[in-house]
């Protein structure tokens, strides 16, 4: 099975590269899946291919600077003064309303993984229309503005000091080392994404993946995930159906403990139509661990058993 290859294209001029499977019966529903940090959405193919099969038009994007949504030369992460956070957000929701005007009749749910998760959360509220159902999938804990203030005024300040396009390791190595801390004897610096080595080898020998940002990028980031699980963000949204699903062995999500607090934040802000999952044994991408069937198929029973619910797409 080959997916069927477009393009999106923003305001500002740039190209989105997407990519989308259509199942073989009558599609049940959409289902856009929003990559994480230092990767593109090449790696979900597998479970596209698996979505499609069961009835499902999957679809996904590579986000600006990431993928084959890359416009400098030089290669994925290098954020100017034109990629705003707001811009990515907005990319997002173009490529998602886009499937929403093609399949004008199905339901729409938004998988986001880790970074794309913090996309997802926050589109959510900015665009309450986007989505019909969502599942945030390695996500991080809420961060205050006191707890975000420290990495986002280094990243701030390394920005100051460094060239419009040129990378960071130093930041990219500030965010990454203490993903290690809780396992002995690591590998590589990509030990926490996953227990399978084959799919950590893949990652480092692929030049889309486990690259540096430049300085600008980290703080876009960092200002993004400030203050995202208060409530009157959240209430922002739509009450729709939601899965959290993350690892106990991920420590991006504090082990399980940081995924429980973010579903609390949105329990408080009204929302009852939650489900959390966290895989055992699973490390931050649990579409790629050694269990990795199982979450296919529980994420699958969870889009299987929900309601339709279509709203019509804002088109702001």
């Amino acid at each position: 099975m080959k997916p069927d290859r477009f393009e999106i294209h923003t305001p500002d001029h740039r190209k989105l590269a997407c990519m989308r499977f259509f199942p073989t019966v009558t599609p049940s529903a959409v289902v856009h899946i929003y990559h994480g940090m230092g990767e593109h959405k090449e790696r979900y193919l597998p479970f596209m291919g698996f979505l499609a099969e069961h009835g499902y038009v999957a679809v996904a994007h590579d986000h600006r600077n990431h993928g084959q949504s890359v416009k400098d030369k030089s290669g994925p992460g290098l954020f100017t003064a034109m990629d705003t956070w707001d811009r990515v957000i907005h990319d997002a929701f173009l490529v998602t309303r886009a499937s929403r005007e093609l399949f004008p009749d199905l339901d729409t749910c938004i998988i986001g993984h880790s970074m794309g998760s913090v996309i997802l959360r926050r589109l959510l509220f900015t665009y309450p229309d986007a989505a019909d159902k969502a599942v945030i999938m390695a996500t991080v804990p809420p961060y205050t503005g006191t707890a975000g203030l420290v990495p986002l005024l280094l990243a701030k300040t390394v920005q100051l000091l460094t060239k419009e396009r040129s990378r960071s390791p130093f930041l990219a190595q500030i965010l990454n080392k203490p993903l290690l801390k809780g396992y002995k004897n690591s590998r590589t610096p990509f030990d926490w994404l996953t227990h399978d080595n084959a799919v950590i080898d893949t990652f480092i020998s692929d030049p889309l993946c486990g690259f540096a940002y430049t300085p600008r990028f980290y703080a876009a980031f960092m200002k993004g995930i400030i203050n995202l699980h208060q409530a009157g963000c959240i209430r922002q949204g739509k009450n729709i159906p939601l899965l959290f699903i993350s690892g106990t062995e991920d420590p991006v999500g504090n082990f399980g403990q940081g995924v429980k607090d973010v579903v609390s934040c949105y329990e408080k802000a009204g929302f009852n139509q939650i489900s959390l999952k966290l895989v055992a044994h699973a490390r931050h991408e649990v579409l790629n661990e050694h269990n990795h069937e199982k979450t296919y198929h529980t994420i699958l029973d969870w889009l299987d058993k929900q309601p339709g619910q279509h709203v019509q797409t804002n088109r702001s």
